[in-house]
């Protein structure tokens, strides 16, 4: 709170610094983190209305996109957050995978399954080694699967296996390496393993 005070000071001191209206938009961003109800709505609304300000002073700057492109979604604003993130990636590129892969985990959280999907494989477009990205992929695609009543069976949407499997190439030892194991062999397929070679260890002659 008196950070807020102090940028929103700041700002009317200085009103064409897009720098202080981004710090006031964190700033409330994460003050509606400890709030809930109405007192979150108005913090979200506020940080949103900061973002915008910083956003007309510096439009080609793409974390500020991103930042308040999150603030909308969590808002409930999703269709205008996703349009935000989306620019943010067309104007950051070398951002692109991981802005991407922050709309895939808050379209996550609003259970848009499909958009969610489409966010992550963006994501792997702009960057083929995000391992993390694969792993949520996978895991967002689980939601298309399909269950046999009859027999229990679980077939997994394509590109699911890929996803687990495609995460234990780049991160054999991840946070989600286990679970990856545990979700490939559930769905029936088979972990693929890296198989070396023996090396000779008969000594040449000089």
């Amino acid at each position: 709170p008196e950070a807020i005070n102090q940028f929103k000071a700041a700002g009317e001191a200085d009103p064409s610094q897009s720098a202080v209206w981004a710090n006031l938009g964190e700033a409330y961003n994460l003050v509606s983190k400890t709030k809930s109800g109405d007192e979150r709505k108005e913090a979200l609304k506020n940080g949103i209305e900061a973002y915008e300000k910083a956003v007309a002073l510096k439009p080609e700057d793409g974390s500020l996109h991103h930042n308040m492109g999150l603030l909308q979604v969590n808002a409930g604003q999703v269709d205008q957050g996703v349009a935000e993130l989306q620019k943010a990636a067309q104007l950051d590129p070398a951002n692109a995978g991981q802005y991407y892969f922050n709309l895939g985990a808050v379209l996550t959280n609003a259970n848009k399954v499909d958009e969610a999907v489409a966010a992550f494989q963006n994501s792997l477009k702009a960057d083929p080694n995000k391992a993390d990205a694969y792993y949520q992929l996978a895991t967002a695609l689980m939601g298309k699967a399909t269950l046999d009543a009859k027999t229990g069976k679980i077939t997994p949407f394509p590109g699911t296996i890929e996803g687990y499997q495609k995460y234990l190439d780049l991160k054999p030892d991840g946070p989600y390496a286990d679970t990856c194991k545990q979700m490939i062999t559930t769905l029936g397929g088979t972990i693929a393993t890296e198989v070396k070679a023996p090396s000779d260890t008969k000594k040449k002659r000089p």
